[in-house]
């Protein structure tokens, strides 16, 4: 939501400089926490386009951005080379939007971004041939989260888990035990793990 929010500060911002054009500009996470909350690249992107010094643009951004807010939603704007624009949010706004997410509850973060989107999500396949192992565990919880956030974007999940009990490997797996009972060697291509000869 706050990228949402700073977004459509800065189309305004842009409106206000009578800049028009549509480019694909980025509000992210900077890498450093004392750039502040978020980070934009859209005055070097603008600067380069419309043959502007970066720094110059993202100052005159910067101070139609604090006309515009009022300082209702941003704490701070600072400009940083090449061109960067940093932003800080309020307090307020963050309190805002944490008792937005306490009133949605489940239903916080969901959209329909994916409505329509069919998705087949295979995961765990636990390997039957070896032995388990807290991967196996954690996979499986990787997974579901997986599907449940898609699901949350509106996309119809269909999981699959494969249990692979059958076929060659298995079969491999069978021979070995019993070859190791009889006191011989395991099959080529078969199993001669620790593991196995716990199972004789």
């Amino acid at each position: 939501m706050a990228k949402e929010t700073i977004r459509a500060l800065l189309d305004s911002a842009l409106a206000g400089l009578d800049i028009r054009e549509k480019l694909d500009y980025s509000v992210d996470i900077p890498p450093r926490r004392e750039f502040g909350d978020y980070a934009s690249n859209i005055a070097i992107l603008y600067g380069r386009r419309l043959s502007q010094n970066p720094l110059d643009l993202a100052q005159d951004l910067a101070s139609k951005l604090k006309e515009l807010d009022k300082g209702e939603n941003l704490e701070k704007v600072i400009v940083a080379k090449p061109g960067f624009i940093n932003f800080t949010l309020t307090d307020a706004y963050l309190q805002q939007n944490l008792s937005d997410v306490l009133r949605q509850d489940h239903k916080w973060g969901r959209g329909d971004s994916g409505k329509g989107e069919k998705v087949l999500l295979e995961f765990v396949s636990a390997n039957p041939t070896g032995p388990l192992h807290v991967g196996h565990g954690r996979w499986a919880v990787v997974g579901d989260a997986i599907g449940r956030m898609l699901e949350a974007t509106g996309c119809k999940v269909e999981r699959e888990f494969y249990v692979n009990n059958i076929g060659k490997q298995v079969d491999l797996l069978f021979d070995s035990v019993r070859a190791l009972r009889q006191g011989k060697e395991p099959p080529e291509g078969g199993y001669g793990g620790a593991y196995v000869k716990e199972l004789k």
